[in-house]
């Protein structure tokens, strides 16, 4: 049924571009051999378009997996760039604290004597 389709489809090609009917394609005499040439001619451009449209769909489909391999290493680096900074920072704020503890590590301070009032006038 799909052969017969097609070759519908190509009679039909061949009868846009030339000046006969497609009843002369078929039953023509010397038509008919004219007919098979054009068929076979047909069915190699029909195998060759086949041929580029699996081509370029195995290139989308490998395109698509370079893509999603791309976006997961670049995602896999930035994960990593941020850990990195993150632990950068922590270390960095260790020493920090290590140089100027904060009000929560350092011993409470008492005022010197004498000055724990203000004067008042």
């Amino acid at each position: 049924m799909r052969l017969e389709k097609q070759q519908s489809q190509q009679l039909d090609a061949a009868f846009r571009q030339g000046k006969h009917n497609g009843m002369q394609l078929l039953l023509g005499g010397e038509e008919s051999q004219r007919s098979k040439h054009i068929l076979v001619y047909f069915g190699y451009l029909n195998d060759a378009r086949r041929q580029s449209t699996d081509a370029l769909q195995k290139t989308c489909q490998t395109l698509g997996a370079q893509k999603a391999s791309l976006e997961q290493k670049q995602q896999q680096s930035q994960q990593e760039k941020l850990q990195q900074a993150s632990a950068t920072r922590k270390k960095r704020l260790g020493r920090w604290r290590k140089i100027r503890p904060t009000s929560r590590d350092a011993p409470e301070r008492k005022p010197p004597a004498g000055q724990n009032r203000p004067d008042r006038a």
